[in-house]
Parts: structure tokens; sequence; C-alpha cells
């Protein structure tokens, strides 16, 4: 099963926006190209983005045939219009991936879903997988990534506001309850585990410090490197890609 589900608090006056998290990692241009890297392979033509925000990582997808992306706050899409007036073919849609009503934008009109650090954020994951299987068509690909090591729930989880952290065993069961077979599971971000145990379990941050994220994007190239070479045996993340069957 996956980790303990944790209270998650209303966020204070003091706090810093979710927007401006995501704006920070906007920044992340090497990290981001570098998980692309690790999905790339199982993206298909009709892709569904659980959680857009902002359009980080949407533009990855401009050579795909039709994109839509799904996000619970407006003002998140408002921006990402704002942002990337490029990619204006892009559907957009404010729904939560945990609302039911998600499965009316067509049950198996997909062949990718991507959703990256969202399961977290969803209070209901098992009914955010449900539509996830519904809205595939078969043979299509889920690339998914989550949190690892429930241990690591800090501060900065708290303030996500995240639910949950996972286990690779957890999480293995957890897609395999709902249909999906697992096509490949592996750790990511190995470098990432003491910048987020120290700020968020130490310093207690709401939030990670821009100066923190802007060095980590520069030392991007080592840490990718090395993690690329070794296979990395623990990380902060774990990267799922699952398949519906045919």
């Amino acid at each position: 099963m996956p980790g303990p589900v944790r209270p998650v608090r209303a966020k204070s006056a003091e706090d810093v926006s979710e927007a401006e998290t995501l704006r920070r990692l906007s920044r992340m241009e090497r990290f981001n190209r570098w998980l692309w890297s690790k999905i790339e392979p199982w993206i298909g033509q009709e892709v569904l983005e659980i959680g857009c925000g902002l359009g980080n990582f949407t533009p990855f997808f401009s050579g795909c045939k039709r994109v839509v992306g799904i996000d619970p706050s407006e003002e998140h899409l408002r921006e990402f219009r704002q942002r990337h007036p490029q990619l204006g073919a892009v559907e957009l849609h404010p729904l939560d991936a945990g609302d039911p009503r998600l499965v009316e934008l067509g049950a198996e009109r997909f062949d990718t879903v991507v959703c990256l650090n969202v399961l977290e954020h969803v209070e209901h994951h098992e009914q955010a997988l449900r539509s996830f299987h519904r809205l595939l068509r078969p043979g299509g690909h889920l690339a998914l990534l989550v949190p690892a090591f429930p241990a690591l729930f800090g501060t900065l989880d708290l303030n996500g506001p995240h639910y949950r952290r996972y286990t690779r065993r957890g999480l293995r069961e957890l897609l395999e309850r709902h249909s999906f077979e697992l096509v490949r599971m592996q750790y990511f971000n190995l470098f990432g585990i003491p910048g987020w145990w120290f700020c968020g379990k130490i310093l207690r941050r709401p939030i990670l410090p821009a100066g923190g994220l802007g060095l980590y994007e520069r030392l991007m190239p080592l840490f990718r490197r090395i993690e690329d070479w070794s296979g990395p045996p623990v990380g902060l993340s774990i990267i799922a890609i699952a398949r519906k069957p045919v």
C-alpha cells in the first residue's frame, strides 16, 4: 500500500502560493529535459496531461497530434495561456484528477496519460486511476511520477499540499489493483533527497528555496550523468510506466 495518508492543513497567509512553486520549477529546464528523456519512449500521439499547471512540461508534447491538459486551478490555466501562446491548440479543462467527471472527456480517447508530481495531491487517488484507465485506449500507457519514501514527508509535502508519499511496492500494488500492467518502475532523482530532507524535515520550510533550485539546476548535468550511468538504488521520486492491457 502507499504510505500513510497525512492530514493537510490549510495554507496561511505567510505560505508561498502553489503558483510561485510552479514558477520556480519552470526555470528547471535541464531537470525537465532529463525527466522527459525517461518517459519519451512511451508517449503517443493523443496525450492527456494531468495537472498541467502553468505549462512547465507541456511544450514537450508539441509534436503530438492532440494534447489535452487538466488542472483544478483556473488561475493556473489562465497563466498557462499567457506563458505559452504558441500552445494555443492545447485543450485545457478546469478539472481535478480525482473528479469523477474527468471521464466525461471520453472513454478510450487517449493513447497516453501523463501524471507527473500530481497523484500525491489527489485525496481520492484510486478514483483518479480508475478514470485514467477508462480514458486510455487498450495498449495505451500511463506515465507516472510520484514522491518516494513516506519517511521523507515534511513541511514541503504538507504545504504542497501532499496527501502521501509512495513506496515501490505500494505503487505497484495500486496500479495492478486498477488493472494496469507495470512496464517499468525506477527510482529517480537520487541527489534531490538531501535537499528535500534538509529543507522539509530540519529547516521545516514551506517551499524549496529559489537559490537551492538554481544551484541544483546548474549541477544537473553531473547528477544526470552519474544517475543514468549507475541506476539509483533510491531516489526522491518513483517513475512508473504502466499499460492498459489490450
